[in-house]
């Protein structure tokens, strides 16, 4: 059967949007369709994430609702890709005979060779550890006109002992920096104004130069910088451990949004030393501090894990005790899940879920008191807002963001999408404001 029409569901973080986003040009390049439901597809594909066992345990959840599908129709197919299968490989076709095609983060490429041997009735696995550095030159097709993503480097060297991610993207690998600056080159050219650099640990970048030097992080920025269309320039993930002052001084520039992504995970030392995170809280907060006296108006989140074994309710304190310190202006926290291939997942005194789920909801609770204090310093004020386009909620309204990342509703019309406007902030709420453009 020739498969004409493909659904995609992505799990997980920002990479795995991306390498959706690129599947989806793979497809549009050969004209195939994509469709919003499995039911309207010749094949389903479904992108995973492994950080947390939940999200594992969602994509086999979802799988199975096709079970009827695959029943009434033979010939559909089923395609796992994104971490999961760079552990699981092989094994996922031997214990699920749903599934017909496994792939991995590193061969996204070749998708359409894959797809070809599914349409033979060939199931199969294609998984390798590491990427070539022209695996990003493949077209990504990207929802948003106006924003994308650019990934910068792949894997991760840290090898925290909670994360599975070294097992899964690899090691650190850093695109060179012509690479990066022709795929922005050509995205501004299409009307992107607004780009935000992945890599499980930007700060850790050292691509190479047409001469052949290592470029550091910060000293890419200024070079992404330089491209006069892009508006703002966003980035995820630093890894607190290298994060540096230099790092500080190019986020002075204009169009670096001065929104910082930096996970503490936990604020106990004895915790941080046994998940391997290479500081302390006290060298944390310093170096939040050192980033508040240069960019006062920076806005920061960050990660955190909560119930990490052996983790006592001292240790949380700790935690708690970090998120009044910095006053966050957003937070994503999980409870810990023990990971295969992790050193943490073999620890003795793992900590019961319902103790865990207590202590994530009053982190939360404790964050969102901080971040409704905080929201209300900008009532009244006139803040710049990158307009994206409609609102989700309202189609009445009109939806942008501060290089704060804060979001911001107003009435306007289609002429304001893509541009910078001024917005006078009229209603302050946990998650969003509103306001009017200032004309």
């Amino acid at each position: 059967m020739k498969i004409e029409k493909v659904y995609i569901k992505t799990y997980g973080c920002q990479m795995n949007v991306h390498d959706s986003e690129r599947i989806k040009g793979i497809l549009a390049e050969h004209s195939i369709a994509l469709v919003e439901t499995p039911e309207a597809a010749d094949m389903a594909v479904f992108n995973t994430c492994s950080v947390r066992a939940k999200a594992e345990q969602k994509v086999f959840s979802d799988i199975g609702r096709l079970r009827p599908i695959k029943k009434k129709r033979p010939d559909y197919k089923i395609a796992v890709c994104g971490c999961i299968p760079q552990v699981q490989r092989e094994a996922l076709l031997q214990k699920n005979p749903l599934i017909d095609l496994v792939f991995g983060v590193n061969n996204i490429s070749r998708f359409m060779e894959f797809v070809t041997q599914a349409e033979l009735g060939k199931r199969h696995t294609h998984v390798i550890d590491d990427y070539a550095l022209d695996e990003y030159e493949v077209s990504a097709r990207r929802d948003d006109p106006m924003r994308a993503y650019v990934t910068i480097m792949n894997g991760c060297d840290n090898f925290c002992s909670y994360c599975i991610v070294p097992y899964t993207r690899g090691r650190e690998q850093s695109r060179p920096v012509a690479a990066i600056l022709d795929e922005l080159h050509s995205l501004v050219a299409t009307g992107v104004r607004e780009v935000t650099l992945l890599g499980q640990n930007v700060n850790s970048y050292r691509g190479l130069d047409g001469a052949g030097t290592a470029i550091t992080f910060p000293e890419l920025l200024r070079l992404v910088h330089a491209i006069p269309e892009l508006v703002r320039i966003r980035f995820v993930t630093s890894h607190p451990k290298d994060f540096t002052e230099e790092l500080i001084e190019a986020m002075k520039l204009p169009r670096i949004c001065k929104y910082l992504h930096l996970p503490i995970q936990a604020g106990s030392d004895r915790i941080l030393g046994l998940m391997k995170r290479g500081y302390t809280a006290a060298e944390y907060l310093a170096k939040v501090a050192q980033l508040k006296a240069a960019i006062p108006d920076i806005a920061l989140s960050s990660d955190f894990l909560v119930g990490f074994p052996s983790e006592t309710e001292e240790d949380f304190q700790e935690t708690l005790r970090i998120v009044e310190a910095v006053e966050y202006a957003q937070i994503f926290a999980f409870n810990y899940s023990p990971r295969p291939e992790t050193v943490a997942a073999k620890m003795e005194e793992q900590i019961p879920f319902e103790v865990m789920n207590e202590r994530l909801n009053r982190l939360f609770a404790k964050q969102n008191e901080i971040a409704e204090r905080a929201r209300q310093q900008f009532a009244g004020q006139t803040l710049p807002v990158l307009v994206e386009g409609w609102s989700k909620n309202n189609t009445q309204m009109l939806a942008g963001r501060t290089d704060t990342n804060a979001i911001v509703h107003f009435a306007g019309d289609d002429a304001l999408i893509g541009t910078l406007v001024m917005v006078r902030i009229t209603d302050v709420k946990l998650y969003s404001m509103t306001g009017e453009v200032v004309r």
